[in-house]
């Protein structure tokens, strides 16, 4: 089931938010020690730098951030596991799977506390860990808000909406629907990763749509116009740019290594593609004839 967000950015004068995503990284205990394993640490450590850094930006993380069990193998384990005695199993690796979490993914994650505009929200995605009462994404987040003292949403399993809310002097305040969704599926070919995001514009509502999961970096823009309701004047339109933002990963699908490939070598699927995107949220004045005052409006744009 989808979730709804909501976070408020002020702003008194012209601004520029930037809405920093990231996705799939995919952590493992080797990855935090060895600079040849799937997930590229430094990487993450990076991006967790500048994103903390920019007094302008807010982080969303749209999934796999430890590379958990996928729905597949979650069901294994829980048919494995049903009886009451071993159960306790399932039980006892819950709790040192969350002391690992404890000691080295919170600490990770925590500086996003710091950020000014604080954090839009995490989703779990497909790799999780059933800790028996929430998924191990839900856990990094309350863990993160108890320690900082900031709010940390989990935004769900899959997809949400967060409502942005740009809130000005003498009660202006314009909202704006963002879309975010971990995905599902392979894009080999260039441009699917963006095909999927305009299928998903036609089914759920947004200004802006933010997808992840299948590691390509791909953004394009839809220009929406339509009449504005303007009786007894002249007719007007009206104009609405909506983007499209697909982001990577800090997954390598091919690593050095004469043992067992990846699934995505074995597949011989195309390499992924490292990094994110932003989003970007202009707050400007629009300008209007002399005689009108030019009132405030939000325009999203993409950077890679």
């Amino acid at each position: 089931m989808a979730w709804i967000e909501y976070i408020t950015v002020p702003f008194q004068a012209k601004r520029t938010i930037r809405i920093h995503a990231a996705a799939d990284f995919q952590i493992t205990p080797q990855s935090l020690t060895s600079n040849n394993s799937q997930c590229d640490i430094r990487m993450v450590k990076s991006w967790i730098k500048d994103t903390v850094s920019d007094k302008d930006g807010i982080a969303v993380i749209l999934g796999d951030c430890t590379d958990d069990d996928r729905p597949s193998t979650r069901n294994i384990r829980r048919a494995a596991f049903a009886d009451r005695e071993r159960r306790e199993v399932m039980t006892n690796d819950a709790i040192r799977f969350a002391k690992w979490l404890d000691d080295e993914i919170i600490p990770l994650f925590l500086p996003l506390g710091e950020m000014p505009l604080g954090f839009m929200g995490m989703l779990a995605g497909h790799h999780w860990y059933d800790l028996e009462s929430m998924t191990s994404a839900q856990y990094i987040c309350m863990e993160l808000s108890k320690k900082s003292k900031r709010p940390f949403p989990y935004l769900g399993e899959m997809s949400a909406w967060v409502w942005l809310k740009f809130k000005g002097a003498a009660n202006t305040a314009i909202l704006r629907l963002i879309h975010v969704q971990h995905g599902v599926g392979s894009s080999q070919a260039v441009g699917s990763a963006l095909k999927k995001l305009e299928k998903a514009r036609l089914s759920f509502d947004g200004d802006a749509f933010i997808r992840a999961h299948d590691t390509a970096r791909e953004a394009a823009k839809i220009d929406v116009i339509g009449p504005r309701y303007n009786p007894g004047h002249e007719p007007k339109l009206k104009h609405r740019t909506i983007p499209l933002l697909n982001i990577g990963s800090a997954t390598r699908s091919y690593t050095l290594t004469k043992d067992k490939p990846t699934y995505s070598e074995q597949a011989m699927m195309r390499p992924n593609s490292m990094g994110w995107g932003t989003l970007i949220a202009d707050v400007e004045r629009v300008s209007k004839s002399e005689d009108e005052p030019a009132p405030w409006d939000v325009q999203f744009r993409v950077e890679m």
